[in-house]
């Protein structure tokens, strides 16, 4: 896969042609092959209505090449198909600097090729998936953990023990023990030093770490409400016994699919995005504009 950790390295320049007619002209009527598109042409019918410059090109089996180009500054990224070699044009193979005629030339060429692009029919091409830009991209964290979501629910546990008497129980002397409270459970992801995304079709499209509950489980005693009814002849310790069962019940809760779900989609995806937005503005090694679409996922959805 063609990666813009190299390209993205490479500082914006300006299209520059010496003598952009004789240029065109060794070039006018030859055949376009895929396999002749190199690093550093500059290449007309790519984009509707604008040139572009090859950042790296690699075929892709016979008949497709994956593009990495910049136009007007921007960098982006095309499959292109056997198809298609009838629309493209070579305008340089080198450096150039403009001059007024070469520029009112270019401008020719590439209305030329816009309009042939918007009337000419186009076939249908044969590729493994549609056109997208679909560049890797590494974000990189400081490690440990990121909070995203809270999950507050009230939950009620009962427990009811039954007397016994020489090894038989006795049915009508029992004990029942009930707590009532808040749950609090947080929802965290680990900060692993690499998260992988991508920018396909303008949008960073990020695949987080699945969600942890952090344990134990809080519970808020302000609002706890507690009882307790057996008969006489009960030992103690069913509200003991009640109290000691609650951890592993409310982390059984934690990880149960509903509660994972409204964790995700009740704060953490958002939390996420916020996340990988204040990454996005700050970064220096991709092209990305800050403003950027972001779609979060999880590992485990």
């Amino acid at each position: 896969m063609i990666s813009l950790a190299d390209s993205a390295r490479i500082s914006p320049r300006r299209v520059d042609h010496r003598n952009a007619m004789e240029e065109l002209g060794r070039n006018r009527g030859a055949i376009m092959k895929l396999e002749d598109i190199v690093k550093g042409n500059v290449i007309a019918g790519v984009v509707p209505g604008k040139l572009v410059r090859v950042v790296a090109a690699e075929m892709r089996g016979a008949d497709a090449l994956e593009l990495v180009y910049k136009a007007e500054g921007a960098l982006g990224q095309r499959r292109l198909s056997r198809v298609e070699e009838d629309g493209l044009l070579v305008v340089s193979n080198r450096a150039w600097r403009p001059t007024p005629g070469s520029v009112l030339a270019l401008l020719v060429v590439v209305l030329a090729a816009f309009a042939a692009y918007q009337f000419l029919p186009h076939p249908k091409a044969s590729m493994e998936g549609p056109v997208v830009n679909d560049i890797p991209v590494v974000i990189r964290t400081n490690g440990g953990m990121l909070e995203v979501a809270k999950v507050k629910h009230r939950r009620t546990f009962n427990l009811t023990e039954v007397a016994t008497f020489a090894g038989f129980e006795v049915p009508f002397c029992t004990a029942t023990a009930s707590y009532t409270f808040d749950a609090h459970t947080t929802y965290r992801v680990k900060l692993a030093k690499d998260w992988a995304a991508s920018y396909r079709n303008q949008r960073l499209q990020v695949t987080a770490p699945r969600l942890e509950p952090a344990l134990p489980v809080a519970f808020d005693t302000a609002r706890l409400k507690a009882t307790l009814e057996k008969c006489p002849f009960m030992p103690g310790g069913t509200q003991e016994a009640l109290l000691r069962s609650i951890g592993g019940k409310l982390a059984k809760d934690a990880s149960n699919p509903a509660y994972l779900d409204l964790a995700r989609n009740g704060g953490a995806r958002e939390t996420v995005r916020e996340f990988a937005q204040k990454w996005l503005i700050n970064q220096k090694t991709y092209n990305i504009p800050p403003n950027t679409p972001i779609d979060v996922m999880f590992a485990d959805e």
